[in-house]
Formats: structure tokens, sequence, C-alpha cells
């Protein structure tokens, strides 16, 4: 992790980036803060790109950030906590769900909704709010017969 670490520190030294390249790469450092079980770094880089992200539509990007927080959140034992930042990366992805024209992209988009939903059910489990764990987990199974 450290290398690549000081790999993405290079690459954002460089001045034509895109937002999205830019985004892209805070999210990447940020999980490797995160795989490496530093939290504080890992939230200051997913907030830095989910802030940077703002307003570029690049929903995706947020949503990214968004779970990720949630997932640190949840290693912190904070089920409350990590519930709304997955329930809060859920609608960045129905934001780019909206946007999206291409069906394959759609579809992916669909798979990460759920994904989110099954995240956030566990912190509910955890919370022993079994009736709300039901419908976060009845959301993923209608997107999965959906699909």
């Amino acid at each position: 992790f450290n290398k690549t670490i000081n790999v993405i520190n290079i690459l954002l030294s460089n001045k034509g980036l895109s937002v999205s390249e830019i985004v892209e790469l805070h999210n990447l450092l940020a999980l490797c803060y995160r795989k490496s079980v530093e939290f504080e770094n890992s939230k200051e880089y997913f907030l830095l790109a989910y802030k940077i992200a703002d307003g570029a539509e690049e929903y995706y990007n947020q949503s990214i950030s968004l779970i990720n927080l949630g997932k640190i959140a949840y290693h912190e034992l904070d089920w409350k906590e990590a519930y709304a930042w997955n329930k809060k990366a859920i609608g960045y992805l129905e934001k780019e769900l909206a946007i999206s024209t291409d069906i394959d992209y759609k579809i992916s988009i669909e798979l990460f909704i759920a994904e989110y939903h099954r995240l956030s059910a566990e912190c509910l489990i955890w919370k022993m709010d079994l009736a709300h764990a039901d419908e976060e987990l009845m959301k993923v199974k209608n997107i999965y017969d959906r699909i």
C-alpha cells in the first residue's frame, strides 16, 4: 500500500488531470489507507474526493467515497453512522442511474445499488433492527429478480 500511495501522490502532482481522475486517485489513496487500517487518513481522503466531485456530476465516484466512509464506520462499530453513509451513497448511485443511457452500465449501477442495500442491511442487523434490515434485503432481491 505504501508503494501505491507514493505513486498516487506523484500522479496527483500532474496538473493536467481531469476532475474525474483526481477524484478516482483520491478514492484510491483513501482505500489504501483504509486497507492499512489508517482510518483517519482514509476518512480525510474519501471526504476530499467527495467534495472535489461535488457539482461535477461525478455521482458514481462520490458514491464510492460515501460507501467507503460507511465501511469505516462499520469497522468502528458505529452502525448508525455506517447506515447513514450507505443510504447517502445509494442516493448518489440513483443519481448516476438517472443520467445514464448505456443499458449495460445501468445494470452495473443497479447491481452496485443492490450491494449498497445489502451493506445497509448488515448495519441494521447489528443494530437488531431486523424489520428494516428485511426491507433493505427485499430491495436487493427486487433488483436481482429484475436483472
